[in-house]
């Protein structure tokens, strides 16, 4: 927040504390969702706990214009919204529904403005939410069988190819839809929490992992993205009007996949993920072509950077080279400035940080650690201190 708080969401069980500060409801399931709110100095200043007898979990926060927050994640059953001895409570779309997904907008000091479900027939995921002042409440994630994107009566029904599917959705600040899009295969098709991005012109980026053969949107004549392998990374570009423009592919015969996803200033999109054996980076178009370490599932992963265009085209890819065989997940790709961006994620055995000539090369002491890097937007290289 602007007054240097910070809100930290999850699952809680029994047991969970939020010392020395305020503690509103107790856990109520096998796991509730929580929001707990910490003081400028890091005290921890309020607990919420969130949800019903199932297993609840919040996912992603993000903070909106007028200082209040906006949540998502996933309920089982019944789940109480409202903290306070009033109760707000969501409805499962069936009482067998593996779980659904909830929407709320909450003030700083956790006070409920309101809570919509987005439910159906199956399991359904909500995995990253962003706030934008123009495109509002951005989220996504998966779903099986049939979504209704819509909280409210009026339905619009999101339905799979098979296997699981991605869906984006945008709501306003009131909890009203504007839009939804789905994308995906008769695979299992995922959508990765970090891949979720707005750009200054109000496109949405959503990445993830494909298999097979994956349609982008509902726009007929869209050419669909196809795997070279196991598995391939896929972003997607989403208009501001809500509908798919284009997207592309990440990939070669082994399981790779996109990571994170962040639109920069200007147009440019940067991506992080991991992959396998031999890749063209710049898919046919010109000549970027990395080997990883790893050839197979078996053997690990390797990390990749690149900077394409909105449309799809690469700017430059690069990859961090692993001393021994690896297990690399980045887990973010956030841009510092225009200029800076950062990967952070976990690894184990070494790796070299400086993919380039340079030596930059972190040991984990454990079976895996965190990583943290700083790079250059303009060509990838590593920024040393």
């Amino acid at each position: 927040a602007p007054d240097g708080r910070v809100v930290v969401v999850g699952a809680a069980a029994q047991g969970f504390q939020c010392v020395g500060g305020i503690t509103v409801g107790t856990v109520s399931g096998p796991r509730d969702a929580f929001i707990t709110v910490l003081a400028a100095d890091g005290r921890c200043a309020r607990t919420v706990f969130i949800g019903g007898a199932g297993s609840d979990e919040a996912r992603a926060v993000a903070l909106g214009a007028a200082g209040d927050l906006f949540l998502t994640g996933t309920y089982q059953g019944p789940a109480d919204f409202d903290p306070t001895a009033a109760e707000v409570l969501l409805q499962p779309h069936v009482a067998s529904d593996p779980s659904d997904v909830f929407v709320a907008r909450y003030g700083l000091d956790a006070t409920l403005r309101w809570a919509v479900p987005l439910a159906g027939r199956g399991t359904d995921q909500a995995w990253a939410l962003r706030y934008d002042d123009v495109q509002q409440v951005v989220l996504a994630g998966t779903y099986s069988d049939t979504l209704d994107a819509n909280p409210t009566a009026a339905q619009q029904l999101l339905v799979t190819a098979g296997g699981t599917d991605v869906w984006v959705a945008s709501l306003t600040a009131s909890g009203v839809l504007r839009w939804a899009e789905r994308m995906g295969g008769t695979a299992n098709d995922l959508m990765s929490p970090h891949a979720l991005s707005v750009s200054a012109t109000r496109e949405v980026f959503v990445g993830g992992q494909f298999a097979g053969t994956m349609t982008l949107g509902t726009i007929v004549g869209l050419p669909p993205v196809v795997s070279g392998g196991g598995s391939d990374g896929f972003v997607v570009r989403i208009s501001s009007n809500g509908l798919a423009a284009s997207g592309f592919a990440i990939g070669g015969t082994g399981e790779d996949a996109v990571l994170a996803v962040q639109a920069q200033t200007g147009g440019a999109l940067l991506v992080a993920g991991d992959f396998q054996g031999t890749v063209d980076f710049s898919r046919g178009l010109a000549s970027r072509v990395l080997t990883a370490t790893s050839p197979n599932l078996s053997s690990g992963a390797d990390l990749y950077t690149a900077r394409y265009s909105g449309a799809g085209v690469m700017q430059w890819a690069e990859r961090l080279r692993p001393g021994t065989v690896p297990a690399v997940r980045p887990t973010a790709s956030v841009s510092a400035d225009a200029s800076t961006f950062w990967i952070g994620g976990r690894f184990s055995g070494s790796l070299n940080a400086d993919p380039g000539t340079g030596v930059a090369t972190l040991t984990a002491a454990g079976s895996t650690d965190v990583m943290l890097a700083r790079y250059s937007s303009d060509n990838g290289a590593i920024i040393r201190r």
